[in-house]
């Protein structure tokens, strides 16, 4: 009786039913957060979603034995790894000490190095066959910036961001105003056509595409038309 007494109280007013919303949305949100912080423990330090969504494996199908590879944004190496037992040569960059600290120490092949330092500024020696772009375009405040930038280091980019539109719920957080964003870190997350949008004021065009647990995984070539 009680609960039927509440939620008759609450069902007919609109201003608590909202306010009702935008409590379980937050609490949603910190229970995304704790799952993927306790999860990783037991995966040993990473996050499940490197074992469920095989994304690794979509970066490595694309590369062949003979390329020399750019990871960039490669965090503490273990994508740069794995591409590096297929490639002929793999570079990782990344502006953070720790992670390039951390790959350098736990990931070590005669064809892998590990570089700290900022993509948009290092002189590079030498061009790339590839160029990985892994989840870090939507840190990026200037992204087309640095996707004309990687222009000048190689013609092809194996690349990866996070959708907008993954389900209805993250939409519906927008609306109402509340975080809806993966990560709280990331200055944006995408729908195609703003994608596309960056891609064209860039100088990049997508060769081939999936759109898969959420993300948009592709190919891009130059766009020198």
């Amino acid at each position: 009786m009680f609960k039927k007494f509440i939620k008759k109280i609450i069902y007919n007013r609109p201003s608590l039913v909202k306010r009702a919303i935008k409590v379980f949305i937050r609490l949603h949100n910190y229970s995304h957060r704790k799952i993927a912080e306790l999860a990783s423990i037991l995966e040993g330090g990473f996050h499940p979603k490197h074992r469920i969504t095989k994304y690794h494996d979509f970066f490595i199908d694309h590369i062949e034995s003979s390329d020399t590879v750019l990871d960039v944004g490669c965090g503490i190496g273990l994508l740069s790894y794995k591409v590096a037992k297929k490639a002929k040569q793999v570079t990782g960059i990344d502006f953070s000490e720790p992670n390039i600290n951390y790959a350098k120490e736990h990931y070590q092949m005669p064809n892998l190095e590990f570089i700290l330092g900022d993509v948009t500024e290092y002189k590079f020696p030498r061009q790339f066959n590839k160029i990985i772009l892994s989840n870090v375009l939507e840190h990026i405040d200037d992204r087309v910036g640095l996707l004309k930038v990687l222009r000048d280091i190689s013609d092809t980019i194996l690349f990866r961001v996070p959708m907008e539109s993954r389900d209805w719920l993250t939409i519906y957080k927008k609306e109402l105003g509340l975080e809806y964003r993966l990560d709280i870190t990331h200055r944006i997350e995408y729908r195609q056509e703003t994608i596309e949008e960056e891609l064209r004021d860039s100088g990049w065009k997508v060769l081939d595409y999936q759109v898969v647990w959420g993300e948009f995984w592709a190919v891009l070539g130059k766009n020198n038309g």
